[in-house]
């Protein structure tokens, strides 16, 4: 939301200069960005234990998604924010938000591991 801002005060030009004008806020995104993707390699590594398909073929997916998503933040943060880059970062955040969401519901109602 903070780049948003940003990018309206540049008048949506020079993409270069928008993450070195970013908050604490970046540095608390990264920090929780580091826990999200401890929790996935955990599902990842405990896939071999979920015993519905669905599931085991999500956490691949969770587990795709997350090196793409490492790998998008990384190339906003050195790359100048390329416009490529920041749409699909918000979108495979999406997927992965609903995914965890469904993976939640699935161990509270007691359908992903026996």
């Amino acid at each position: 939301e903070e780049i948003d801002e940003i990018a309206e005060i540049t008048g949506y030009l020079d993409r270069s200069t928008w993450v070195e004008s970013l908050s604490s806020i970046f540095t608390l995104h990264k920090l929780f960005s580091l826990t999200v993707a401890a929790v996935c390699a955990i599902i990842f590594v405990q896939r071999k234990h979920i015993v519905d398909s669905w599931f085991k073929n999500s956490a691949n997916r969770v587990a795709f998604i997350v090196l793409a998503e490492i790998g998008l933040g990384i190339i906003m943060s050195y790359g100048e924010m390329p416009r490529f880059a920041q749409s699909l970062h918000l979108l495979f955040s999406t997927i992965l938000f609903c995914l965890a969401g469904r993976f939640y519901l699935g161990a509270r109602a007691g359908t992903i591991s026996n």
